[in-house]
């Protein structure tokens, strides 16, 4: 009788330790974070992104620059990101738009959402990147008037529009 007992008790406690670990384990953590953060809808990422806009809002453009004492186009996208959505492992955007191009899946141009970001070709080495508030308009720093809003019926932009990238899901 005390070796069905203490086989009882082996096996209880090879659960209890199982259980255990399994809660402490990166992928139960994971699941838990996914379930209790809802999806944000298109309305709540252009709110979140407004809101970081005001913050930056006509902070002058600096090449290489990424504080308020000057920015440029990549680090604005990496610091909306980053503050806007901090719980979102797919916010954290690399440094470079060459990098930022790669993030994310293709977005149609007739098709874009809050939160998409914008890559236009400026020149032959340079690329610019914006991120999609809605109604046309996109947020970028500048090289002339610094962190603004701009419109993409504009045919500037127009004709220097290469892709879209959805980086939020």
């Amino acid at each position: 009788m005390y070796s069905h007992i203490s086989v009882f008790i082996s096996l209880l406690a090879a659960c209890v330790l199982f259980i255990a670990e399994a809660r402490s384990s990166t992928f139960y953590i994971n699941v838990e974070r996914a379930h209790s953060s809802p999806a944000l809808n298109e309305e709540d990422i252009r709110h979140k992104i407004l809101s970081q806009y005001a913050r930056w809002q006509g902070v002058k453009y600096k090449f290489g620059g990424t504080t308020s004492k000057g920015i440029d186009c990549s680090s604005l996208m990496q610091q909306i990101f980053h503050a806007a959505f901090p719980e979102t492992s797919r916010s954290r955007l690399p440094r470079t738009t060459a990098e930022q191009i790669k993030q994310g899946t293709h977005a149609s141009a007739v098709a874009l959402k809050p939160g998409d970001l914008l890559f236009f070709q400026m020149s032959t080495n340079e690329r610019h990147v914006g991120v999609y508030i809605g109604n046309q308009q996109f947020i970028h720093a500048s090289t002339s008037k610094g962190v603004m809003i701009s419109d993409l019926k504009n045919d500037y932009w127009k004709t220097r529009f290469t892709v879209a990238r959805r980086v939020i899901s």
